[in-house]
């Protein structure tokens, strides 16, 4: 992904989504979680959650050589809770820093 963008994050799950009942986006770097998105900030059709990150929430992020984000998405359904995989996405750099 490359900072102050945008991006969609797309997750396919083996379940419904309509027996979600709590929800969390964790995009880590360094060890540090920088974003973090629930339930209220996810769009859930069929098997599909997808979440859109903020200009603002990239450009936390930093690029370069080595300093790829990690992003897991966790889902609970009542009272059982599961984890997806950590995914390990590179992060891009941009020409000029800042907001648009």
């Amino acid at each position: 992904m490359y900072r102050g963008t945008t991006p969609t994050l797309t997750f396919r799950l083996p379940i419904d989504t309509g027996s979600i009942t709590a929800l969390s986006l964790a995009v880590a770097q360094g060890g540090v979680v920088r974003i973090e998105k629930g339930l209220a900030d996810m769009t859930l059709e069929g098997k599909t959650v997808s979440c859109t990150l903020t200009e603002e929430e990239t450009l936390s992020l930093s690029a370069g050589a080595g300093r790829e984000a990690q992003v897991q998405l966790r889902v609970g359904v009542g009272g059982q809770r599961m984890a997806s995989q950590v995914f390990t996405v590179p992060v891009e750099r941009i020409l000029r820093d800042g907001a648009l």
